[in-house]
């Protein structure tokens, strides 16, 4: 899709940037030229729309709901971590909560935006199905983010590249490293599963490091990287379903939202259940 005819054939449209929704009316063709090459990474909007967006691929799950016109409507955070219970239990309660104390009715809602992972394979399937039967009950396209580039827009005009990192558990991590380019991230290295270790030869000139990889690995980052390392405070070690919303908005422009049947999760690995009965069959 060519990002400069869609602006030429609108009158305003909406650029985002650290979260802040910003109005540009009447921009002409010349000035959209100057534009082009920064719209793969920045987020922008030349339709409005109402998002409702969920985080359940960590303990932190939340839920966000975004009028592209307005800005946040509202975002709601849950900590589970050490709780009985968990997203299945929690999700729901919490887009009611959330819809109700705003008074906006789920029908009104144009897209839906969910992260795909990496992380908890039982959290990313109750975000999922629960995303899926959304969209297939109204009709409405559903955009999935990253988990780590949703991690990275913690971040943005950061001087020094962003590498999230998510625990996988057996000395693994999920992981990637991004770099502020004008406005947006640009991918320096790309998200997968790597040795706890493996990632940081990359980042050996400095990085911010966030998620809850950082945390578990913070000792051996900075034994490799000394000064050089910087961790994310305790706010910025989690996604946003805020952040979710505005990078969905921003996939659904470039045409990559999808219906309930064709969104797919983001694992890398095999669910531990499934590495378990591996193991156990290959030792049979």
């Amino acid at each position: 899709m060519n990002p400069n005819s869609d602006i030429e054939s609108c009158h305003c449209f909406f650029i985002c940037v650290n979260l802040r929704i910003i109005k540009i009316e009447q921009l002409s063709a010349d000035d959209a030229d100057s534009f082009g090459d920064l719209f793969e990474n920045t987020i922008c909007y030349n339709s409005l729309m109402k998002v409702l967006a969920v985080d359940t691929s960590s303990e932190m799950g939340s839920v966000a709901l975004l009028d592209t016109a307005d800005g946040l409507m509202g975002c709601l955070s849950v900590n589970l971590l050490g709780k009985k219970n968990t997203h299945s239990n929690r999700l729901m309660p919490s887009i009611d909560f959330l819809l109700k104390i705003l008074s906006f009715d789920l029908s009104s809602v144009e897209l839906f935006a969910i992260t795909l992972g990496p992380g908890s394979f039982t959290g990313l399937r109750v975000g999922l199905s629960t995303m899926k039967g959304f969209s297939f009950a109204t009709g409405k396209p559903v955009a999935g983010v990253s988990t780590l580039e949703g991690l990275a827009w913690n971040f943005p005009y950061s001087r020094y590249p962003v590498c999230p990192i998510i625990d996988a558990r057996r000395g693994e991590v999920y992981g990637a490293l991004y770099e502020w380019s004008g406005y947006g991230f640009d991918i320096c290295i790309e998200e997968g599963v790597y040795e706890a270790g493996e990632l940081l030869k990359f980042a050996k000139d400095g990085a911010v490091f966030t998620g809850n990889g950082s945390v578990k690995y913070r000792a051996l980052i900075e034994e490799r990287l000394g000064g050089k390392a910087f961790f994310a405070q305790n706010d910025k070690l989690h996604v946003s379903a805020a952040t979710i919303a505005l990078l969905g908005t921003r996939e659904h422009e470039k045409g990559r939202s999808f219906t309930a049947d064709n969104l797919k999760p983001i694992y890398f690995k095999r669910p531990q259940a499934e590495e378990k009965l591996r193991d156990v069959y290959n030792h049979s």
